[in-house]
């Protein structure tokens, strides 16, 4: 089943798919996500309209399979190809990646974007300024699958603070040519209509930076992990090996100023130090670090290579890829076998379920069989709710916002058909509890309640809760009396 954010992106390309726009589960505008994932599930559901979880998620794995062509391509332009297979048997081996695979979400879809993005903006001050024309069009469709792609500015300006400090005239030169402003125009051009649209809806262009720049903040209040956290998790992100081998890799490719190589570490450590400042912490959201990292190590595998083989041509008369070759394979399948990383991320991806499966998923459906197209529903987890109900769905409003508008329950569920309330939607307003309760005493028999081992959803008709309700409006006293129940 899919989670929340899967739910949202599955809900937006289905939106579009049917040519409804770019909307919520209630119809209004989108204003937070970014259109190229649900841009492509909205493909995905053009081509084929009875298309279920399984086969939108495939989506994923397209783009994850466009990743490893993506980084093989890049490192091969620059370091030949046994860097470049390196790099990308690396990527599609890290146990994070294999994570990301089995969701549906932007973290691979931001990659494939994004790491292009950096290494053309390399090459265009290092090998061909044409490259700037490449670089800044992929930062814009990195920019329309994801907002971390902001950092692609800090991580500019340090790439550019390379040359300067090193007095490399090639690279100075190369930045006054005109594809150097011509790329950035390019991508404005591109943006042009998400800042547009957002204007025109709601007013302010930046709206869904705004709301993506308070998400992290308002989640460390639940939780506050170290700074230092992210460093921690690369074992179980790279695995133990590859993990050991950036670490060899870092020095060595700095010992020799390996220009991409420095490249990649500016660009991995410019997210995972942004990120570092927020409370709230977890993998994905620095995944967009790994074909850097994979990059790296892979040129410091590539010089190893390059070592031995002249050692063994001098001592030999041959050279050694068959050596190299087969230590490689030797070290991954140990790897594969002995590194826990590995065998945790297969057990996640066997056998973790959705919070709410399977009741949620079964009460949704008997929605879907049992009312018209439209019924308007009301619950806390909206974007899961429309996605498995095909049903209009409008969040259950806080005791906040009820207070602040001088309006009751009974208010806000005048035009709504059915409630729906969960054992594990963690946003659930505290009060709807209470106000099943007194439902299923009231007027119980038409509460219907869908249950397995751990967890439980109730669908309740609004009127039921309507009648149920005697509070009136929400006053603060109301606010303090529902908190405390």
């Amino acid at each position: 089943m899919f989670m929340w954010d899967e739910a949202h992106y599955a809900v937006l390309g289905r939106a579009l798919a049917r040519g409804e726009g770019y909307v919520k589960p209630d119809g209004n505008p989108e204003s937070l996500r970014p259109p190229v994932l649900p841009a492509a599930v909205a493909t995905t559901l053009i081509v084929a309209p009875a298309a279920t979880d399984v086969t939108i998620r495939r989506v994923t794995v397209v783009v994850a399979l466009l990743c490893i062509a993506v980084i093989y391509g890049c490192v091969c332009l620059e370091a030949g190809v046994f860097a470049a297979t390196a790099a990308a048997l690396l990527f599609a081996t890290f146990p994070e990646i294999w994570r990301s695979t089995s969701y549906l979400l932007t973290e691979l879809p931001f990659m494939l974007f994004y790491t292009p993005a950096v290494f053309f903006f390399h090459r265009g001050m290092h090998v061909d300024s044409r490259n700037f024309v490449i670089a800044w069009p992929c930062f814009a469709l990195a920019l329309l699958t994801r907002y971390t792609a902001v950092l692609f500015g800090p991580t500019c300006l340090l790439l550019v603070a390379f040359p300067i400090l090193t007095k490399n005239r090639a690279a100075l030169e190369r930045m006054r040519s005109p594809a150097f402003l011509l790329g950035p125009a390019i991508a404005a051009v591109m943006l042009t209509p998400l800042f547009g649209r957002a204007w025109i809806h709601f007013g302010d262009p930046l709206v869904g930076f705004k709301a993506a720049a308070n998400q992290l903040p308002a989640y460390s209040v639940h939780a506050h992990m170290p700074l230092l956290y992210y460093l921690t998790l690369l074992p179980t992100m790279l695995g133990w090996l590859p993990t050991v081998a950036l670490v060899v890799a870092v020095g060595e490719v700095l010992g020799r100023r390996d220009k991409l190589a420095i490249c990649c570490l500016i660009a991995a450590a410019v997210i995972v130090a942004w990120l570092s400042r927020y409370g709230w912490k977890e993998p994905r959201l620095i995944s967009a670090a790994l074909p850097f990292l994979a990059i790296v190590i892979a040129l410091f595998l590539d010089s190893v290579s390059v070592e031995i083989s002249r050692v063994v041509g001098e001592r030999t008369g041959r050279n050694a890829p068959a050596v190299l070759a087969a230590s490689v394979v030797i070290l991954c399948a140990a790897a594969f076998r002995f590194d826990p990383s590995y065998a945790r991320a297969s057990r996640e991806i066997l056998h973790s379920q959705t919070l709410g499966y399977p009741s949620f998923r079964t009460a949704m459906e008997a929605i879907a069989n049992q009312t018209p197209n439209a019924t308007v529903l009301m619950g806390p987890n909206c974007y899961q709710i429309s996605w498995y109900s095909d049903r209009s769905c409008r969040p259950l409003p806080s005791l906040d916002s009820l207070a602040s508008q001088n309006r009751s329950l009974s208010d806000v569920l005048a035009d709504v058909d059915y409630v729906i309330a969960t054992s594990f939607e963690r946003g659930q307003p505290t009060y709807i509890e209470a106000e099943v309760r007194r439902a299923e005493r009231t007027d119980g028999d038409r509460v219907q309640t869908f249950r397995d081992r751990r967890y439980w959803t109730k669908v309740i008709p609004a009127e039921v809760l309507i009648r149920s309700d005697t509070s009136g409006a929400a006053t603060s006293d109301d606010v303090e009396r529902r908190e405390s129940l």
